[in-house]
């Protein structure tokens, strides 16, 4: 799990200790530089699903989306919720294209993660005409692709609970004969559960950005990339959904500090 951030940037509206969840999945043009491996396409890391993938033949390799009849889109994340990079070897590189030339955001945001978890670019949001990404050193599986404007949160999550570093959660079947004897056991699935808390937020915000998350995760897709403390805790982060519904209570009868939001997420772990 990592979230990696563009040098010099501090938040747009709030620090980035304030949790962020990137949700809005832009859509574009789509374009590769080298061939796909078969049954493992490019189109399969725009969708959603975990259980597809890109996987290019060989590097470097990059994954383009350009924006639908030369316009701009504002970019301030973009998230890659399933992939073998880390087990691999691979470096991937964030890249944008300004309506001529494609380049390395900012001169150069890569990372060579050491694990399979969620990837999390968060950079200073700008209007830009494409989003891609660039895997270098080994060939290596991407899915789960999404970029587009991260929501800030204005308060800070609730600091208790598991990390979720520390929440993976796994299913078996064990095997047991009649007499009683253990015989061994099969992991038949695996994931994350984790809580996060977010207390005291305004009226105004829930009648905007937030009414704007909590469609998309009732009645969208429901995916969305979470860092609760992206900058002192880079490696909580998590391509997760959640499989109740997402409200906001008021527990506090003063509109400006009214709203908590409690949601119990699941999320995606490489096998």
């Amino acid at each position: 799990m990592t979230v990696v951030i563009e040098s010099g940037f501090i938040g747009a509206e709030y620090d980035l200790n304030h949790p962020r969840i990137g949700y809005e999945r832009v859509a574009g043009a789509l374009t590769t530089n080298v061939p796909s491996e078969d049954g493992f396409n490019a189109q399969n890391a725009e969708t959603p699903l975990t259980y597809t993938a890109w996987q290019p033949t060989s590097v470097p390799a990059v994954w383009r989306l350009t924006f639908v009849g030369g316009g701009t889109e504002t970019i301030s994340y973009l998230g890659i919720g399933v992939h073998n990079i880390g087990s691999s070897g691979a470096t991937v590189t964030l890249q944008s294209f300004d309506g001529a030339t494609w380049a390395n955001w900012g001169g150069g945001m890569s990372v060579s993660p050491d694990n399979d978890d969620a990837i999390m670019f968060l950079v200073e949001p700008a209007a830009v005409n494409g989003i891609g990404i660039l895997i270098e050193g080994a060939v290596a599986r991407v899915g789960t692709i999404s970029a587009g404007d991260v929501l800030e949160w204005p308060r800070k999550a609730t600091w208790t609970g598991l990390p979720i570093t520390e929440s993976e959660t796994n299913r078996y079947n064990v095997n047991q004969s009649d007499t009683g004897n253990w015989l061994g056991r099969t992991r038949i699935a695996s994931g994350l559960e984790f809580d996060m808390t977010i207390d005291n937020l305004s009226e105004t915000f829930r009648r905007g950005e937030f009414e704007t998350f909590r469609n998309h995760a009732n009645t969208g897709d429901g995916t969305f990339f979470v860092a609760p403390r992206p900058l002192d805790y880079p490696d909580e982060v998590a391509y997760a959904w959640s499989p109740e519904t997402i409200r906001m209570e008021r527990n506090v009868p003063k509109k400006e500090i009214a709203g908590s939001v409690s949601m119990s997420l699941r999320g995606y772990k490489a096998p």
